[in-house]
């Protein structure tokens, strides 16, 4: 009698926290549906580019300066093992203080002013560095494994989603674009609409310090998210559905799932992996987070890289004494670390 009192109790929680994950994941934005006024905005102000590109041989890394950890090295030696002939641009706070200056100027005091944290400077700062020069943004602890210019030859704009256990645990939402590992053609208007979109923002909250969570959602995934829900609706008669992954047409944004760009996901802790196996067998109903969790369960939620995966974010979290870190010139990659 105990023991069936048990069983019952244990179903009962479950049955709720299944209950409780579905109220709380947000599977539809209701900026996925923006009027017509909005679209009309987004046609006008920022219409899809015409003209096919060439591959932009670029990769673009950034950091404060070029003092790196070790730990780093391999990630971009990835790159250069990858991509041999491409030109590797290494972007400093010094660095984007001279392209603000010169191509941005009008960003200039929103940049300085009420871009508070580090984080918020570098997320704006990759927006302004694609828009000007095209290429690959990879973070530091973002590999690459096979070359993309299939891919690159076909889509003007790439920018992969994050694994989807990462949107559904930690933001409660259906996806979440990232802004780690990005591809894209100079001057593609999906930049400036997402810099107006940071903007407004930015702009309505208080004049006060932000910590890195808080920039996620003020100049990261989140309010990229966000900004690529709007674009890609404002497109859907020539982009196609963002639930399979746009790319209509050459100008038009690829948001492909993560399993070929992001297939990792954050595993410094077991918070993640842990609810993933509680997600996974409640959510099933939804193509993408599918095909995911039948990976994870198949590694029994263990990190593996998938052979066939073009580039891999590791999460690698690093920090220690200055003293530990070395010149990036000095790892000869040839990263051109004079801009």
């Amino acid at each position: 009698m105990i023991l069936k009192r048990k069983v019952i109790v244990r179903t009962l929680i479950g049955l709720a926290i299944v209950y409780w994950l579905h109220r709380k994941l947000n599977f539809e934005s209701d900026a996925y549906y923006p009027d017509q006024k909005l679209g009309n905005f987004i046609h006008s102000r920022f219409p899809l580019p015409q003209a096919v590109l060439p591959s932009v041989k670029i990769v673009h890394f950034m950091n404060k300066n070029h003092l790196l950890f070790p730990e780093y090295r391999p990630y971009l030696a990835s790159w250069r093992r990858v991509y041999p002939n491409y030109d590797f641009y290494f972007w400093t706070d010094a660095d984007i203080d001279r392209l603000l200056a010169s191509r941005y100027p009008m960003f200039k005091s929103f940049y300085d002013e009420r871009l508070g944290h580090p984080l918020e400077r570098s997320d704006f700062a990759r927006v302004l560095v694609l828009h000007a020069f095209g290429g690959w943004y990879a973070d530091l602890d973002a590999g690459s494994q096979l070359n993309a210019e299939n891919l690159t030859k076909r889509h003007s704009l790439i920018v992969p989603l994050e694994p989807f256990i990462h949107a559904m645990v930690a933001f409660k939402r259906r996806r979440l674009v990232n802004n780690a590992i990005m591809y894209s053609i100079p001057g593609h208007p999906f930049w400036m609409f997402l810099a107006c979109r940071i903007i407004d923002l930015v702009s309505e909250l208080p004049q006060v310090p932000r910590n890195k969570a808080e920039a996620v959602e003020t100049t990261g995934p989140l309010v990229m998210t966000l900004a690529m829900e709007q674009f890609a609706a404002a497109n859907a008669a020539t982009c196609g559905d963002l639930d399979k992954g746009l790319g209509g047409s050459y100008g038009c944004p690829y948001v492909p799932w993560p399993r070929r760009f992001l297939p990792l996901f954050d595993n410094t802790s077991n918070f993640v992996a842990g609810w993933a196996r509680i997600m996974c067998y409640t959510v099933l109903y939804v193509p993408g987070i599918i095909d995911e969790c039948q990976r994870m369960r198949a590694f029994d939620f263990v990190n593996v890289l998938p052979a066939d995966a073009y580039t891999y974010h590791a999460f690698l979290h690093r920090t220690g004494a200055k003293g530990d870190q070395v010149n990036v010139s000095d790892w000869g990659l040839n990263i051109d670390s004079t801009r």
